[in-house]
């Protein structure tokens, strides 16, 4: 399993970090405690999908491990943003972009003011729209309005979608609507 960044038996240290690349784990934090991070960006894509194309099963790992794919970076298909094992920590602003956000066991918990996560397969354009609000709509609900919009070349038809429906749900407000609909109808005219 590949890692970025790996913090064992650290404790109450204050730092900012940015985390990414192309690994299983962004950041695993084992036996920590006290840890704040003042803004956390994580943005990962598991091997398996950074090979493209796919090599076949029996191939050997792009890697140069000599071993086969399947048995190398072709297990994984789940990138994980922060694994974290009997530890802790507080965050001002995070930001995981990974297939899991956060994985956390044995008496492990964390605490974030903003937290934000998106799955890597999410558009650049709708990512930029999801960075804006500290609250985030469902990724498929989101994804549904994105296309109906490009789809119908009007933003007529948001009043009617899932994510208003969401929205007022929640109980986020009109102004709230307003803002994230301007953002999405925006951007997917504009394409």
């Amino acid at each position: 399993m590949s890692k970025v960044l790996v913090m064992n038996k650290v404790h109450h240290c204050t730092v900012r970090i940015v985390v990414g690349g192309v690994a299983d784990v962004g950041m695993e934090i084992n036996n920590s405690s006290g840890n704040v991070f003042s803004e956390l960006s994580v943005d990962i894509i598991t091997p398996s999908k950074a090979y493209e194309p796919k090599p076949g099963r029996n191939a050997l790992c792009p890697c140069g491990s000599a071993v086969k794919f399947k048995k190398c970076h072709g297990v994984r298909d789940v990138s994980t943003g922060i694994k974290l094992d009997d530890s802790t920590f507080t965050v001002g602003k995070a930001t995981i972009v990974a297939d899991v956000g956060i994985d956390a066991k044995n008496k492990s918990h964390a605490h974030a003011e903003e937290f934000l996560h998106i799955a890597p397969e999410v558009s650049p354009e709708l990512m930029q729209i999801l960075q804006r609000f500290q609250i985030n709509p469902p990724r498929d609900v989101l994804a549904e309005a994105w296309s109906d919009v490009q789809r119908s070349k009007s933003p007529k038809i948001l009043e009617k979608s899932k994510l208003k429906a969401w929205i007022l749900e929640q109980g986020l407000g009109v102004a709230f609507w307003a803002e994230i609909a301007v953002a999405i109808a925006g951007i997917a005219l504009a394409h």
